[in-house]
């Protein structure tokens, strides 16, 4: 969900969809369906996702999609447990985009925007 600030878990055994939002902002459906995407004041919420056998870590911006291209505003990591619980806000300086997770060692990897470097994050004592 680029443009609302919600995550949306399918069931794909039975076909159930659950929807959790993590801001209010997400009750202003109509505004953002009904309007063209404007690089000034088109917020951009999340970038990407990875899952793990316990989490599902999305890449959090809320910034408009300007600032998105200038770089420089940094990303939250929001965990989310498999029933759509927020556990975690991690606030992290790079600007990621795809991120995978190894639930061996805990490690959340990341691709930082500008550069195209690869970031790893320990999440071993937190999760």
């Amino acid at each position: 969900m680029i443009f609302f600030p919600q995550i949306n878990i399918f069931d794909t055994d039975n076909g159930a969809v659950r929807s959790f939002a993590v801001s209010r902002a997400y009750r202003n459906w109509k505004s953002v369906i009904s309007r063209q995407i404007n690089l000034e004041t088109t917020t951009q919420y999340y970038a990407d996702a990875a899952t793990g056998t316990d989490y599902i870590f999305a890449a959090y911006k809320d910034v408009p999609l300007e600032q998105i291209i200038k770089g420089g505003s940094g990303t939250s990591i929001h965990v989310f447990d498999w029933d759509g619980n927020f556990k975690y806000d991690i606030k992290v300086r790079e600007d990621i985009n795809y991120m995978t997770f190894d639930r061996r060692t805990k490690k959340l990897y990341c691709i930082e925007k500008q550069e195209g470097k690869i970031i790893r994050y320990d999440l071993s004592g937190l999760l």
